[in-house]
């Protein structure tokens, strides 16, 4: 794939001066992704009007319950009605015109959760919630994938936002494509062991829906299976179930390779499952394999396909 992604991102992640106090939030590790990205910068605060530099913004409970954007020294400052036409303004349609996006974490507007809330006279609450755009941005665009930049940090989830990015973009691209049965059933079966490494119960429901799927509405089918799809792979895969997946590709080769191979390969799932090796390597020795033995099924699988190198996902990017 040459074609570069597109993310939405928090402008004050990619070092433009958005913030209250006049400053950034420079992402180092959004600048070294920026070779397999295209970034399309959002600044809610701004967008919505409000000035650079502001005075600080804050989330409270009011007395009826309901969440508010004000001014953290004047609450009597409100900028909930601008931010809420904003982000529905904004967020409309967003999954149409980007395949993931990050935020910026802990921000009133900006944050996904764990955003502290608080009462009109300034006291914390044990509530807490989401900014406000951001959950506009989640509601209304269920399929897309969304994190928080800090997280990415975390190689296990930045490994599952980028894979969930690029399956998101594929299915973006072959939904275009006129329906049919067939189609979706090829597209199914490239993803067959990514999803049993994240839910075998989910691969079995996938299964169902695209092996005897209603023909008069097509439409609902697909529909159902991207939400299901996006779902399933939403939470980072478990190792259990990536061995399990792991173990069902090795199944394919067993039988066609000699027996320092299979220790090899044996001895590499059992590293694997005792944290002595990552993922990465077991992906590279099964890809290898399947080249070999030009495996075309196993080499087009979603779980173990290479992405590019800039992706070894397990390294700092």
């Amino acid at each position: 794939m040459t074609e570069k992604i597109k993310l939405g991102v928090s402008t004050c992640l990619l070092g433009m001066n958005v913030r209250y106090d006049g400053g950034h939030k420079n992402s180092r590790l959004l600048n070294r992704m920026e070779k397999i990205f295209d970034y399309f910068p959002f600044c809610p605060e701004v967008g919505s009007g409000m000035s650079t530099p502001r005075p600080a913004i804050r989330l409270i409970k009011d007395e009826a319950g309901e969440v508010r954007l004000v001014e953290s020294k004047n609450p009597e400052q409100d900028y909930t009605e601008q931010m809420l036409a904003y982000s529905e303004k904004t967020v409309e349609k967003m999954q149409d015109k980007v395949d993931g996006y990050v935020l910026m974490a802990k921000s009133p507007s900006c944050g996904m959760d764990r955003i502290k809330l608080y009462t009109k006279a300034g006291q914390p609450t044990a509530d807490k919630s989401s900014g406000l755009y951001a959950k506009a941005l989640m509601e209304q665009n269920p399929l897309l994938p969304i994190e928080e930049e800090g997280r990415l940090n975390d190689p296990v989830l930045r490994e599952n936002f980028i894979a969930r990015v690029y399956i998101f973009h594929e299915w973006k691209a072959f939904a275009q494509q006129p329906k049919s049965v067939s189609a979706l059933q090829a597209f199914h079966q490239r993803l067959k062991y990514k999803v049993m490494s994240h839910s075998p119960a989910s691969l079995t429901e996938l299964g169902r829906m695209v092996s005897n799927p209603d023909k008069n509405d097509l439409e609902a089918v697909y529909n159902s299976y991207i939400h299901l799809l996006m779902e399933t792979i939403k939470k980072p895969a478990g190792k259990t179930n990536i061995l399990n997946a792991l173990q069902h590709v090795y199944g394919y080769f067993k039988k066609v390779i000699d027996e320092d191979e299979k220790r090899y390969l044996l001895e590499m799932l059992e590293d694997y499952k005792n944290g002595y090796v990552p993922l990465i390597m077991l992906r590279r020795a099964l890809t290898h394999l399947a080249e070999k033995h030009q495996n075309e099924y196993i080499l087009s699988q979603n779980l173990i396909k290479r992405y590019p190198k800039h992706l070894n996902l397990y390294r700092d990017l």
